[in-house]
């Protein structure tokens, strides 16, 4: 292998216990998975996608094993965004990846004759391999003649390879990647080896869309650095903003295979952004898992597109043609509303919670409001850094330009205008921009320029310079120093701008404290008015009470009374005499206290 050509070789059983080694999956059950989604709920469909990846490929234990070989020179800073971005995928996919025992290689290089030589070593006896990097490594970026360049990667299903680019980082800050989509290299390719772990070392390109895509879809939603995803900064919106407006169908057919020969420049590898959106949709509309069985039944039946097809129509019930008809809308709704959205508001909650099941979005929906709470700082901090950058750059438009010589790459290269202090060269500025020199030829057009305050009188210069490359340094010039006018100027914009930050600062304040009135006076309010609620309840029941007291105390005199006078009735009825009256034959009875025979009538 070569010790001078590695960092270190590595190998990392990433978790324990072992879970599927042969795959053959049952068709997903996705909720209405033949159901078109309607563009209402467009501006959630990417992060659809996302949570059903999440959810049918939790994190879970595996036995799968992972090797590393770092070029020497690699920034460590690189070599654990690889381990990072490695670590999360195969904690999510080791189910699919574990079909073999054989360990997922990862080769880093900073040169290309480094990164030749460790696939050499990766298998030194297999030709036909070598053979296979002997053509694929030319065709990568040399970092040599463009040492800033980003991260890249290609992978080797059959040898389950992945080979990453990797020889540059911006030492500022190593929390934060050079590049947004830096982190998202390792494991897009890594979610082609995922594919090719469905059938077992074979990679199907057949659709390239949905190879393509779906690793651009799944490298994104897998993507970490430092604890930090970088699903929607470093993948997706990556691949988003550069979809073409007014895509048609037959934009869509081209995909099938490959676009790397086409001239139009809206195809030409069209399948890694509108492919992805094309992905997403599908993975959106019925299940991530289904997008993986579709695959390996279109394998099974011998692969091509014709077998995808097929497979298409039994795994989703309608034609590849009618979907590409259904999807369409979405892709070019996309290319005009590109900026990615985390599922955080309660319409895309419900949206996800109605299409994947409250069991499978119960991750999404946990996550909601620590998303939303991020999302503010985020943005806060983003319209401060703004407002910093526009009062800068408002200073540095009134202080003289400084222009360098010759002719030089452009914004790739470092930088800087000098000042000579003593015996010492010592940073003045920055480059603000770079100048297109007609006379200048090739690839090197260009000549930096920046804005700064000079002191009459004092030496500058420019230094240019690739990191860990290579230094230039230009002629030694004079500074003609600031005027007092343009000094005067400037004190007073700064002046202001501070004033304006302060008044801006005692709005905010102003602002606070007139919302927490508001919020105060509305609670008091609301109290007074809970409280008259409360009186008035209380005395109408009150009121109540003594109304029922009064038709209570009524119904029982009442009831008193008539009690009485019956009473007396039956007393009165106890004390009556009765006695018989004649008058000839006649007879009557009286009934009284006292009672008298009527007249002509005797007692009997």
């Amino acid at each position: 292998m070569g010790e001078s050509l590695m960092k270190y070789l590595k190998i990392i059983p990433l978790l324990t216990a072992s879970l599927l080694t042969t795959l053959v999956f049952p068709l997903a059950q996705a909720k209405a998975a033949n159901t078109a989604i309607a563009e209402v709920n467009y501006p959630y469909v990417a992060a659809l996608a996302r949570a059903s990846i999440l959810a049918d490929q939790p994190v879970a234990p595996t036995t799968q094993k992972v090797t590393y070989l770092f070029e020497s020179g690699v920034p460590i800073e690189n070599q654990n965004m690889i381990k990072d971005g490695t670590d999360n995928l195969v904690s999510h996919f080791g189910n699919i990846l574990n079909y073999s025992s054989t360990p997922i290689g990862i080769i880093a290089y900073k040169t290309l004759a480094g990164g030749i030589a460790l696939a050499k070593a990766f298998d030194p006896s297999d030709a036909a391999f070598q053979a296979d990097m002997a053509r694929t490594f030319p065709k990568q970026v040399d970092p040599e003649k463009e040492p800033t360049v980003g991260m890249g990667g290609f992978s080797v299903g059959y040898k389950r390879l992945v080979v990453m680019g990797a020889p540059y980082f911006k030492t500022s800050d190593p929390t934060i990647p050079t590049y947004p989509a830096d982190p998202v290299v390792t494991t897009h390719e890594l979610a082609h080896e995922v594919q090719a772990s469905i059938n077992k070392g074979n990679n199907m390109r057949n659709p390239v869309w949905l190879c393509e895509g779906g690793a651009q879809v799944i490298g994104a939603a897998m993507s970490i650095y430092q604890g930090k995803d970088y699903w929607a900064i470093g993948g997706r919106d990556q691949w988003s903003n550069r979809i073409p407006a007014n895509r048609t169908v037959a934009d869509l057919k081209l995909m099938e295979g490959e676009t790397n020969a086409l001239t139009n420049k809206d195809q030409y590898l069209s399948e890694y952004t509108t492919g992805a959106a094309l992905t997403e949709y599908l993975i959106a509309k019925g299940g991530f898992a289904n997008s993986l069985i579709v695959n390996q039944l279109s394998f099974k039946s011998g692969g091509g597109i014709v077998a995808f097809r097929s497979a298409f129509q039994t795994v989703y019930g309608e034609s590849l043609d009618d979907f590409y008809t259904e999807a369409l809308p979405y892709i070019n709704y996309v290319s005009a509303n590109w900026k990615s959205t985390y599922a955080s508001s309660p319409q895309a909650l419900a949206f996800i919670t109605d299409r994947l099941g409250a069991a499978k979005a119960a991750e999404t929906v946990a996550a909601a409001p620590q998303i939303a709470a991020e999302k503010v700082i985020s943005d806060a901090a983003a319209a401060s850094a703004l407002k910093a950058k526009a009062n800068a750059d408002a200073i540095s438009d009134l202080l003289p330009k400084f222009q360098s010589e010759g002719c030089h790459a452009g914004s790739s290269l470092n930088a800087s205008l000098q000042k000579l202090v003593g015996s010492t060269w010592v940073d003045v500025a920055t480059a603000r921009g770079w100048s297109l020199i007609s006379t200048c030829a090739g690839t090197s057009q260009y000549e930096p320029w920046t804005n700064a305050d000079v002191t009459a009188g004092t030496s500058v210069r420019w230094h240019i310079s690739a990191t860990n490359a290579w230094d230039w340094y230009s002629s030694t010039q004079v500074a003609v120093g600031t005027s007092a006018d343009v000094l005067k100027t400037v004190t007073d914009l700064k002046a202001k701008q501070a004033s304006d930050a302060l008044s801006g600062d005692a709005k905010a304040a102003a602002d606070k404290v007139a919302a927490d009135k508001v919020a105060a006076d509305k609670v008091a309010a609301d109290k007074v008015a809970a409280d008259k609620v409360a009186a008035e309840k209380a005395a109408a029941d009150a009121t109540a009470a003594a109304d029922a007291k009064v038709a209570a105390d009524k119904a029982v005199a009442e009831k008193a009374a008539a009690d009485k006078t019956a009473t007396d009735k039956a007393a009165a009825a106890k004390k009556m005499l009765s006695i018989t009256c004649v008058k000839g034959k006649l007879i009557k009875k009286v009934t009284a206290s006292k009672p008298v025979c009527p007249a002509g009538y005797k007692k009997k």
